[in-house]
């Protein structure tokens, strides 16, 4: 014994010794001891996370697969959010334009054919004198009557829609003029021979030629060019632009005669008085046409209500279908984070003890985890939103509907997303950083 004693280097006496061979059995991987916290201490707390940051992104390096799945899910459920604002507001812009293109609060009342009245259509003039001393809340009324008529201007010559009616359609129609003029109501009542037309005929009839002070044929009718209305677009297939619009008795004395009308339509002053102003014309055309009790209506009472709302109906089932996609991929991806920092806990147990027994504290562990769980979300969430931006972008492209309306989230919808992300860290990361903080220094040192 002495002689094997005699025989060693003292560098072999020491590695044969106790507690140097204690220490090699228990010498846990490089640790960063964090530093005490105390409630009182911003700068401990500071420094603490700051080292959590670092210590946090080392260990989801380490768990590459289960980290860059749990992401996906978070990018995914971000993303729908911005995604889910922005389709949100291309919605609203479509629905505004639509409003703009038909009228707001706009009661349309159309002439069915009699029977028993020899065929004759049912809306007369005196249908404007009744409904405008009996029915309240009408803010605008005009009378029209239309027909597709002959147009010439020169060696151009098309068919195109003619439209008799008084100058209130601008307020009821949303009408307004890129060049030249409305006609006034002095012009109307005097019946001049005016017309204000629509961006299609000045592109099919005059081209490059300035229309203002023109004169065209409708028929045999000749008629000047004061106006031309800033365009509409198309609604169901129709191009809202190909029109020309007359004075009602103008077109009364020049083209259709004092007979019967093709339409009469109503703005109402709001939306909420929209049913009761429709029950109101109904009741009154029946009294002033003499339909007795139980006869079927020589004409209709419509709206534009029914198009908005089939509108915000097909704007809200889109929305359900993104919500619960964004949902579904929020909840796949909080599971994920739940998984990977569960597996993170159980892996480390033995250097949580390791780093208990040097000094640091269960608010430190539980910070340690929780930033793990936040920096995770946080990377996911960054890609969400530079995901949802792209996928904003590009939604109007493919959905036909809103190709004319592109929109992108609101700040206050990144800012929710943002708030999205860490929400779902803390949640889901709160269960295994608790666990964590919760483990005894000694039990944890003994797991293997």
């Amino acid at each position: 014994m002495s002689d094997r004693s005699a025989g060693s280097s003292p560098q072999e006496e020491s590695a044969l010794s106790g507690p140097q061979i204690l220490s090699q059995e228990t010498a846990p991987p490089r640790v960063r001891v964090l530093p005490p916290l105390e409630a009182s201490s911003g700068r401990a707390w500071g420094l603490a996370a700051g080292d959590c940051v670092r210590l946090a992104l080392a260990a989801l390096v380490t768990r590459k697969l289960w980290s860059t799945v749990t992401m996906v899910g978070i990018v995914l459920g971000v993303g729908g959010v911005l995604v889910i604002g922005a389709v949100g507001q291309s919605q609203e812009q479509a629905l505004a334009a639509q409003l703009s293109r038909l009228g707001s609060n706009l009661v349309v009342i159309s002439p069915a054919t009699a029977s028993g009245a020899g065929g004759q259509a049912s809306l007369k003039a005196t249908d404007i004198q009744a409904i405008q001393e009996s029915v309240p809340h009408v803010v605008a009324l005009s009378p029209q009557i239309a027909g597709d008529e002959p147009v010439t201007f020169g060696r151009q010559s098309r068919t195109i829609a003619v439209v008799a009616v008084r100058n209130a359609i601008r307020e009821i129609q949303s009408y307004s003029v890129r060049l030249g003029a409305f006609f006034t109501d002095q012009q109307e009542s005097n019946g001049n021979a005016v017309a204000v037309v629509g961006q299609t005929v000045v592109d099919n009839l005059f081209g490059e030629i300035d229309p203002i002070g023109e004169q065209i044929r409708v028929r045999n009718a000749i008629f000047t060019v004061i106006g031309v209305l800033a365009p509409k677009g198309h609604e169901q297939g129709r191009d809202l632009d190909d029109v020309i619009i007359i004075p009602f008795v103008t077109g009364q004395r020049r083209l259709y005669g004092a007979g019967s009308l093709s339409a009469i339509l109503l703005r109402v002053d709001q939306a909420a008085n929209m049913p009761g102003v429709m029950n109101a014309v109904k009741n009154t055309l029946r009294e002033a046409h003499r339909l007795r009790l139980g006869k079927a209506d020589d004409f209709a009472v419509g709206s534009n209500q029914r198009l908005i709302d089939s509108a915000r109906e097909q704007a809200d089932f889109l929305n359900r279908i993104l919500t619960a996609l964004a949902a579904a991929a929020l909840a796949m991806g909080g599971f994920g984070v739940m998984n990977v920092m569960t597996m993170a806990v159980t892996d480390r147990t033995r250097e949580i003890g390791i780093r208990m027994a040097m000094g640091a504290t269960p608010k430190n562990v539980l910070l340690q985890f929780l930033v793990e769980s936040l920096v995770l979300t946080l990377i996911g969430g960054s890609g969400g939103i530079v995901a949802g931006l792209g996928v904003a972008s590009i939604i109007p492209r493919v959905i036909g509907s809103l190709a004319s309306y592109p929109a992108l989230p609101k700040p206050a919808t990144v800012a929710l997303a943002v708030g999205v992300s860490i929400t779902v860290g803390v949640l889901f990361g709160s269960y295994p950083a608790y666990r964590a903080q919760r483990l005894e220094p000694i039990e944890a040192l003994r797991h293997e």
